[in-house]
């Protein structure tokens, strides 16, 4: 069952030592502390988020033009080894790079030994078992090392590629890692989708959340026949397409990793992909929901896009099946209505957040803009990003009557060259962008109208 008394683990993490930057390459962040280093980037500085670093359209921008701009993305390290066989699955990878991989390889490992753990692959009696095999037992790193403690008896902890999980009571990890990177001359980022390190990995926990954990249903899904069928949902087309392959990458490793080791509940998983899309396209997201409900899926991985998941959050948990993302962070995802069988991999933004907040100070940044997409993940970013900066002493210029102070855009739009403009007019000395692929356009337009970085 889900612990009613999971929270007091929380508060005594959340009263932790604060944010540790690790030292690249180390294998457990060396606990070192420091100073961001300044950006190289000259014009005014621009820093991007996990949904837009690194993505194919911007690294197709004009050499140079984003060189020594910063980026946060949740997520661990990622060490070679994993690589190695991510780039086995999708060659690809090695140029797009390997965004959400750790948590989309961990989100398939965990719902896996949550259903051995039941011995169901029933979504209500997976989502029971979800804390227990993340916290509180004796740790183990892959499926056949956990899988045999299961069978011994034992109360497991998986700890896996991208750090330790321990789901809370709402289904949120209570800890995790944002990489804080820089472009280079080429476009690329080192450490990510190029060689060489990124700037620092720094590890936080999350706090508490406030309230009643959800309970869980009772509806059991109609598919649960004792193999379990897990189904995609993560973008394959539209403005995230750049986020799919790692993730299905990721996760059709998993899988196969864990079939080569006699799969779940003594069959093979049944992988049946299917494509999330994006928020300005919520039908083609509901008619794989659909499509997956009528097979009799067990589990979902997905979405990338948070406002995806909200949209179709009330038909996979009122079918009773267990969804699991590994790239959904808005915090409006804690405490919806979910029957306990939502699950993350990745921290809601209010931990990246707050590190964004805290970079943008380091870098003694005062008074900067904040240019962001209009849907949940754009909103809450901008929010919680926005809070920490103007405690810690900086001016969100953007938009001071609202709690998310920014400027908002809808990312289907042919030009933004109006919502750049009204940045330029507040002569920020920062920008943070927030948004997927068409942050390209909206760097070009920065670039054009001469605050870009290297503008």
């Amino acid at each position: 069952m889900i612990r009613a008394n999971a929270t007091w683990r929380l508060v005594a993490v959340a009263g932790a030592a604060g944010i540790v930057l690790a030292a690249c390459g180390s294998d457990n962040g060396g606990s070192t502390t420091g100073t961001a280093t300044e950006p190289a980037a000259t014009g005014t500085p621009l820093y991007l988020v996990d949904g837009n670093l690194g993505n194919g359209p911007l690294g197709e921008l004009a050499p140079g033009t984003l060189e020594g701009v910063k980026g946060t993305l949740p997520g661990a390290q990622i060490d070679d080894a994993l690589k190695t066989r991510l780039n086995e699955v999708d060659p690809s990878l090695k140029k797009i790079g390997y965004s959400y991989s750790p948590e989309s390889y961990d989100a398939t490992i965990v719902t896996a030994l949550a259903a051995q753990q039941a011995n169901s692959d029933a979504g209500r009696d997976m989502a029971a078992e979800m804390q227990e095999v993340s916290a509180n037992g004796t740790k183990c790193t892959t499926f056949a090392e956990c899988n045999d403690l299961i069978k011994n008896g034992e109360d497991i902890d998986y700890d896996g590629v991208s750090g330790p999980i321990e789901f809370d009571s709402f289904g949120d990890p209570t800890s995790a890692s944002i990489g804080i990177y820089q472009y280079d001359a080429q476009n690329t980022v080192p450490g990510y989708n190029a060689d060489g390190e990124a700037l620092s990995y720094i590890d936080d926990t999350v706090a508490p959340t406030e309230g009643t954990p959800p309970a869980l249903t009772d509806t059991k899904n109609a598919g649960a026949d004792g193999q379990l069928q897990i189904g995609g949902y993560l973008p394959l087309t539209g403005a995230l397409a750049s986020l799919g392959p790692p993730e299905v990458a990721a996760v059709e490793l998993a899988i196969s990793e864990i079939n080569d080791e006699g799969g779940v509940l003594g069959k093979p998983i049944e992988w049946i992909p299917g494509d999330s899309s994006d928020s300005s396209n919520f039908e083609k997201g509901a008619q794989t929901i659909a499509s997956h409900i009528a097979k009799g899926v067990d589990a979902i991985v997905g979405a990338a896009s948070s406002s995806v998941s909200l949209n179709t959050l009330k038909q996979v948990t009122d079918a009773g099946i267990l969804q699991i993302s590994p790239a959904n962070t808005s915090p409006d995802l804690t405490t919806a209505k979910d029957g306990g069988l939502y699950f993350r991999t990745a921290p809601a933004d209010v931990l990246q957040g707050r590190i964004l907040a805290n970079l943008l100070l380091e870098d003694g940044h005062t008074n900067v803009a904040v240019l962001s997409l209009q849907d949940a993940y754009g909103e809450g970013l901008a929010k919680y990003t926005n809070i920490p900066f103007e405690e810690g002493g900086g001016t969100v210029v953007t938009e001071p009557d609202t709690v998310e102070k920014a400027i908002f855009y809808d990312p289907t739009a042919q030009s933004f060259s109006a919502e750049v403009t009204q940045v330029k007019a507040l002569d920020p000395d920062a920008i943070v962008l927030i948004g997927f692929d068409e942050s390209a356009k909206v760097v070009d337009e920065l670039v054009k109208q001469g605050i870009g970085p290297n503008s």
